[in-house]
């Protein structure tokens, strides 16, 4: 596994430790490696999330996953 995907896999764990479903308060359970778009699912709800991993100081601006990708699923 490269560099990469091991930060980016222990960021999406601390996501599933620290932070609960926005909707319901549940658990949020990693998605498989393969799965298509998403990285974690709430346990009760099925919310799904994208989690993007930075290794750098803070900054103003929040990065975002493709809204491309994401308005042609929602169509």
């Amino acid at each position: 596994m490269s560099d990469k995907k091991k930060k980016g896999r222990t960021g999406e764990q601390e996501v599933v430790d620290l932070v609960k479903c926005p909707n319901c308060l549940s658990k949020l359970i990693l998605l498989p490696e393969s799965f298509p778009m998403y990285d974690v699912q709430c346990s009760r709800c099925l919310f799904r999330a994208q989690v993007k991993t930075v290794h750098s100081k803070p900054k103003a601006s929040i990065f975002g996953a493709g809204w491309r990708i994401l308005e042609k699923v929602l169509k």
